[in-house]
């Protein structure tokens, strides 16, 4: 007679399956996987594009900042990520998402931060990647 095999742990577990969307374009899935996760998400959109999830986080950040011109904002977002590279970065680099209770700045703060391995963004580089207001 045959041993019997037992099923391991993994393969009981639940697997939530990828949204598989017929005729949908990368975009719309990653979209997807972040609506269903905003943590995996970014660490998905990081490994494909991980320009494009710094610059989006850019430019979230700099919306929330509320500043009358681009430069105003770039200036502002670039001393607020100096002061968060130089203050908190330290404590929340281990943490695999940014804290429950941070402010919605803060969160675009650990992403760009998360994003550029803790390297800050040079004033003309957040320039460039903020868009203009629309009027």
């Amino acid at each position: 007679m045959a041993p019997v095999r037992r099923r391991s742990a993994i393969s009981r577990r639940r697997r939530v399956p990828f949204p598989d969307i017929p005729g949908a374009s990368l975009q719309s899935r990653l979209d997807a996987i972040e609506s269903w996760s905003p943590d995996i998400g970014l660490w998905v959109r990081a490994a494909l594009d991980p320009r494009g999830a710094r610059d989006r986080a850019v430019r979230s950040a700099a919306a929330l900042l509320a500043q009358p011109s681009r430069s105003a904002a770039a200036k502002e977002l670039e001393a607020q990520l100096g002061r968060y590279l130089a203050n908190v970065w330290p404590r929340d680099r281990q943490k695999p998402a940014p804290p429950a209770s941070a402010s919605p700045l803060r969160r675009e703060l650990w992403r760009i931060a998360y994003l550029t391995d803790g390297e800050g963004l040079r004033f003309r580089t957040i320039f460039d990647l903020i868009e203009l207001p629309q009027e």
